[in-house]
């Protein structure tokens, strides 16, 4: 789709942009299901047997909510997990079992949440492009300027 030359991202004339955009939103679905479907089948392995891919996606959403820095920053750096011992949120609980196991087995599901995590961050950019919405404190932030600042 593209090359890059240096700094520059140069768009192939060849690339046909919606094949493209159809077949990465086919890669990034299926990794999404796949995930989830592991996910529920985890779920069910330690106990909770009633448990559904909505119950998934609802344990997914909230750890997303709370830990995608943390996440991120362990697929990329490998910085420990962070430690969630959310006893009260049966969701966020067995999904943070769930990432804690694939951390340690399962390096291809473990990077299909890294997909999950970084698309999830890419669209909440998009949704919150006004920083007065976000309510929570962005720590460790590092920021890098490729222009002179005043």
């Amino acid at each position: 789709m593209c090359d890059i030359k240096g700094d520059l991202y140069i768009l192939k004339k060849s690339t046909n942009l919606k094949e493209e955009y159809e077949r990465r939103n086919q890669e990034y679905t299926r990794k999404y299901n796949t995930f989830i479907h592991s996910l529920t089948e985890y779920a069910n392995q330690i106990g909770a047997e009633t448990w559904s891919n909505e119950d998934s996606e609802k344990g997914l959403e909230y750890i997303l909510e709370d830990y995608s820095f943390y996440l991120l920053d362990t697929a990329l750096k490998g910085s420990p997990l962070p430690t969630i011992n959310d006893v009260k949120s049966e969701h966020k609980y067995i999904t943070a079992k769930y990432i804690e196991h694939i951390s340690k087995n399962d390096d291809l599901k473990f990077k299909y949440l890294e997909t999950i995590v970084k698309g999830s961050m890419l669209a909440n950019s998009l949704v919150y492009s006004d920083p007065s919405q976000v309510t929570k404190r962005i720590t460790n932030l590092k920021l890098y300027l490729d222009t002179g600042f005043l």
